[in-house]
């Protein structure tokens, strides 16, 4: 990919290296990821023509009712709406009792230690940044923590382009050894998922993960989503690690968002699973194998929830 200088731990390209011909088939690898994606499976067309003639004739629909019959209008609003809270509220308790009972009849400890170091395979970590420069410093110290062999540890620093202040405080950060500080060409769309197809195309590992800024994930959480991919077999397709909120005790708000993540990645998404439905993923700590987030097309670029689409399409294909 050009000239590589080292700066600590982190290795970077310098200005000449991204305007090198290799960069192009680069970026044309990761679009490729989304634009390889047939339109029903993408967010990149929005809605057909076909959709909105019936959304425009819904909404015309509403208006005459208002008009000639507003009272039997908010009767029926109420109904609908009351009708969706309650059936939210009944599925929630069912996917919170499955997973409870999942959790007390079949739980059972992840034998992550019993792996010899010397048959973990390369893991690559996918961090995509944008105006994160006063999040580096924790993010080195959180990423160092991960239970993993150095020399299998593939972490990618995904900054876009413009991003000169989160590059030169990625630079000074503490990173590992071998730590690579990736450009993300000018493009559109300026999203998330575009960056994380980016990095999935010069990806070296077995396998992948997502990280955002600032996660602090358990230094185990490797081993233990490895050692599930090996249960599992070729059935299992991700791993979604639980996510914790950490600040639940600084307020009553905090503390809800705390609750609902709990249940969510305690109960939801494991009792989703049990019962072979779809899953939509957390935005981060979920783990795939690098060869069959590939076939599934990556991410979405086009889609600002890339995380839960992705869980659907893997549903959706097969997986």
């Amino acid at each position: 990919m050009g000239a590589v200088h080292s700066h600590k731990n982190v290795i970077r390209l310098d200005a000449a290296a991204f305007n090198a011909p290799p960069r192009a088939p680069l970026l044309l690898q990761a679009l490729s990821r989304s634009e390889a994606l047939p339109p029903n499976l993408s967010a990149k067309d929005r809605l057909s023509r076909g959709q909105w003639e019936v959304l425009g004739g819904l909404i015309a629909a509403a208006a005459i009712a208002f008009v000639l019959a507003p009272a039997i209008l908010g009767i029926l609003a109420i109904i609908v709406f009351w009708l969706f809270f309650s059936l939210t509220v009944i599925w929630r308790l069912t996917l919170t009792i499955v997973g409870i009972l999942k959790r007390v009849l079949f739980a059972r400890a992840t034998k992550a230690a019993a792996i010899k170091e010397r048959d973990l395979p390369v893991y690559s970590v996918l961090i995509a940044l944008r105006h994160e420069q006063n999040m580096m410093a924790q993010l080195a110290a959180n990423v160092s923590a991960i239970d993993w062999p150095a020399d299998k540890l593939d972490i990618l620093l995904l900054i876009e382009d413009d991003d000169t202040a989160t590059y030169e405080a990625a630079l000074a950060a503490d990173f590992p050894p071998g730590t690579q500080c990736i450009l993300v060409p000018e493009g559109e769309p300026l999203t998330k998922p575009r960056a994380l197809n980016y990095g999935l195309a010069v990806a070296r590992g077995e396998y992948v993960t997502v990280l955002d800024a600032e996660d602090r994930p358990d230094p185990a959480q490797f081993r233990e989503a490895y050692v599930k991919f090996l249960e599992g077999g070729e059935g299992v397709k991700c791993v979604q690690a639980p996510l914790v909120a950490m600040n639940g005790a600084s307020g009553w708000l905090p503390a809800q968002w705390a609750l609902e993540y709990a249940v969510q990645f305690s109960l939801h998404v494991p009792a989703l699973a049990s019962l072979r439905l779809p899953v939509m993923l957390g935005g981060t700590s979920n783990h795939f194998r690098r060869a069959d987030l590939i076939a599934f097309g990556g991410w979405d670029a086009w889609n600002v929830t890339e995380d839960a689409d992705l869980g659907i399409r893997i549903a959706r294909l097969g997986g």
